[in-house]
């Protein structure tokens, strides 16, 4: 076996294997001269690692036809692969991008482009209170990257955020599927939103669980249809045998003013004309087979009650149990 000493303490022996330095201290391969250093296989077509010369130079792997860039790691533990980036800075503020990578490519008239970008940004580098956020945007049909996901964590709750903030952030399924929104949990409520046209929004609830709708100030359930035909709210259910298909009511001690039910209807314009109902109740019971029908039930059942257990209380109450009104009102200039 023949080898090679240089005077840094490096050898060359005739099985191919280079080895730098001593054996005491940190082996170094460089260029000679400012320029760059390329490592590559002897083949005519391989791929190459190349590291540029001067300040800020870039380290570009070049990968041959199909050839990948390969981690390989050969630990028992459960880790596997550990690829760990550091952003070091004398003067680390917020905000500042920790970490970026660029997905690049030609597009069809030669030019490099931009496809995809991820950011991460220390938005806090306060000691003891560091903060951070992970963005992905991609290319957006213009030419230009659009944000489409944004995750972050507020201490308490991880938020995955959709969008810019400039538009309306969409979160929808791949392809002509459902999207079922629903937590972890192998027992819960969900929200399914059904593909197609004239898909329904079904809240399917489990247990006793409720569609709670609350604000606090305001309307805390509107319900608008742009439909002519069809009808604004719908509630039915075949299969009820006790209790109320429809309950409304308040617990609320100090209820002074509002209406527990309103049910009104405007029409501003001179010429608008209606034959329907404001409110319409009715029970309807089609049978082909019974012989009796018992019903001892009330179409339209409207009560007041007052309880009180203070025997020095007083109840005072000028309200109606039921009071309808028709006002026509009518202007001429």
């Amino acid at each position: 076996m023949s080898q090679v000493n240089n005077p840094d303490g490096g050898l060359l022996t005739d099985n191919g294997t280079l080895s730098i330095g001593d054996g005491t201290s940190t082996g170094i391969y460089q260029s000679s001269g400012d320029q760059n250093v390329i490592l590559r296989t002897g083949a005519s077509t391989t791929s190459q690692i190349e590291i540029a010369h001067s300040i800020n130079g870039d380290i570009t792997a070049s990968l041959s036809n199909e050839g990948s860039f390969v981690f390989y790691s050969d630990d028992d533990d459960s880790i596997g692969v550990n690829i760990q980036t550091f952003y070091e800075s004398a003067t680390p503020a917020n905000d500042d991008i920790i970490m970026r990578w660029l997905l690049k490519a030609d597009d069809d008239g030669g030019n490099t482009t931009d496809f995809a970008k991820i950011d991460c940004t220390s938005t806090v580098v306060t000691d003891g209170s560091e903060d951070a956020e992970y963005a992905i945007s991609v290319a957006d049909g213009s030419g230009a990257l659009g944000q489409c996901l944004n995750l972050k964590h507020d201490g308490t709750n991880g938020i995955v955020e959709s969008g810019d903030g400039l538009d309306a952030g969409i979160f929808r399924s791949s392809g002509n599927h459902d999207v079922t929104l629903k937590t972890g949990n192998s027992t819960s409520s969900d929200i399914t939103i059904v593909d197609g046209t004239d898909g329904n929004v079904t809240a399917t609830l489990d247990g006793a669980g409720s569609f709670v709708v609350a604000g606090d100030t305001g309307t805390a359930l509107n319900i608008t249809t742009n439909a002519t035909t069809a009808n604004a709210a719908q509630i039915s259910n075949s299969t009820i045998t006790t209790g109320d298909l429809f309950n409304i009511g308040t617990t609320n001690n100090s209820v002074t003013s509002s209406d527990i039910l309103n049910v009104f209807e405007t029409a501003t314009d001179a010429d608008a004309n209606r034959t329907g109902s404001t409110i319409q109740a009715g029970i309807q019971r089609d049978v082909t087979s019974a012989t009796t029908i018992t019903d001892s039930g009330h179409t339209f059942n409207i009560s007041k009650a007052h309880t009180v257990n203070n025997a020095g209380a007083t109840i005072n109450d000028s309200g109606t149990v039921m009071n309808i009104a028709l006002t026509n009102t009518e202007t001429s200039g």
